[in-house]
């Protein structure tokens, strides 16, 4: 991935670029100007058609410098996502963080979330140590956390929090 050092030298060379570019269709301007006193279609022309190319040079540039700069928000996010994606300790059937992480806390993660946007995602847990996805569905319980006996009550309690 570019570093920093990097993305600055690219940004200088499409600064760079731009400003050479606009030199050009300043001169180009100038010999308009000049070839239009000399009354040759023909040369007025070619000049015309020379502006106009780096017109449209001039527009290819600064989409790249757009796309570029696109480029490396895009790899800076992704660096912060591998950055809390190393630190992940896979559980179970959960991700958490060994040291709660800011902006993320400790955990548990939804292990299919996560894998599939790169990035951390919560999941809520009850007082039974169980979680469950609102996102993908997935659910399990907490390491060291069984599930509670089947009890008459507790199948009443379910049935009434899934109504």
């Amino acid at each position: 991935m570019p570093d920093l050092t990097a993305a600055t030298t690219a940004l200088a060379l499409f600064s760079t670029s731009s400003a050479s570019l606009k030199n050009a269709i300043d001169i180009g301007q100038k010999l308009k100007g000049w070839v239009k006193g000399k009354n040759d279609p023909e040369a007025q022309q070619m000049v015309s058609d020379f502006l106009s190319a780096l017109l449209s040079l001039q527009g290819d540039v600064i989409d790249l410098q757009q796309e570029c700069t696109r480029l490396f928000e895009e790899n800076r996010v992704a660096k912060d996502h591998l950055k809390y994606r190393a630190k992940l300790i896979r559980r179970d059937a959960y991700y958490e963080f060994s040291e709660p992480e800011e902006g993320y806390g400790k955990g548990p993660f939804c292990l299919q979330c996560t894998d599939l946007n790169g990035f951390p995602i919560g999941v809520p847990v009850d007082r039974n140590g169980h979680f469950h996805c609102s996102k993908c569905g997935s659910s399990g319980y907490l390491e060291g956390k069984a599930p509670p006996a089947v009890t008459e009550n507790n199948l009443r309690e379910e049935f009434r929090r899934r109504r």
